[in-house]
């Protein structure tokens, strides 16, 4: 007999009969653990509830990470040539923000690690990274280019996340903590040129400097950083 679709009590399943005896049910991770996590939450099983929240994430982030097959699209010389021009967004916005004084870069490398490129720099003595990043990219969204902020002694400190506060709690937030670090959004800005791009961005970071106190001089690198200058693979900006 032909395969046929079988009603099921519920949206978690499809189900189909393939012979007088036989039938198969098909779902999904994501669909099980919703349906599993509901029925626990109705138990009142908030412990088993919050040990499956973790599977949950974990699933999501192997649909994140997954490597889905190319297409076409995929290796169309637009792409390169946009992630070339994302690093000189880089470039330029901080060059211009050093040209204002709202950034200092001297003594300073870029950062360049698989898959991000930025400029490390100092903004009210605040050890600072404008950057393009295509993990923070692909796993927060919303932009390729993002401002780190870190203290004077360049770490993720509680600090940073205090400083940011007027950031963290706005609505919506214009902060991010990823990897106990702590992360500005940039965003482009679309169908304009690029002077009205760059001069945009500029403005975006000088409005974090605002939120950021001087904390005067801090240390030329930021050598506790395993993908900064110490391990010498930047190079150093005038």
């Amino acid at each position: 007999m032909a395969a046929a679709v079988v009603n099921t009590p519920g949206p978690q399943w499809d189900c189909a009969r393939t012979s007088e005896h036989r039938f198969i049910g098909i779902t999904s991770w994501r669909r099980l653990l919703d349906f599993i996590g509901g029925e626990l939450h109705k138990a009142g099983e908030r412990e088993a509830a919050d040990d499956l929240s973790q599977l949950s994430d974990l699933c999501d982030q192997m649909d994140q990470e997954a490597f889905l097959p190319l297409t076409g699209g995929d290796l169309a010389p637009q792409i390169g040539r946009r992630v070339h021009q994302y690093c000189d967004l880089v470039d330029r916005v901080t060059g211009l923000l050093r040209a204002d004084g709202t950034v200092v870069t001297q003594g300073l490398s870029t950062r360049r690690l698989r898959g991000a490129y930025g400029q490390y720099c100092k903004i009210n003595g605040f050890g600072c990274c404008v950057s393009f990043d295509l993990r923070l990219w692909s796993r927060c969204g919303e932009t390729p280019l993002w401002l780190e902020v870190l203290d004077t002694a360049w770490q993720a400190s509680p600090l940073v996340r205090g400083t940011l506060s007027p950031l963290f709690d706005a609505a919506p937030p214009k902060a991010r903590e990823f990897e106990v670090h702590f992360y500005v959004p940039l965003h482009p800005r679309l169908n304009v040129d690029l002077e009205d791009v760059v001069a945009d961005l500029a403005e975006q970071v000088r409005s974090v400097a605002n939120v950021l106190p001087n904390s005067g001089s801090l240390s030329q690198q930021p050598a506790a950083l395993g993908d900064g200058p110490a391990d010498g693979t930047g190079e150093a900006q005038a």
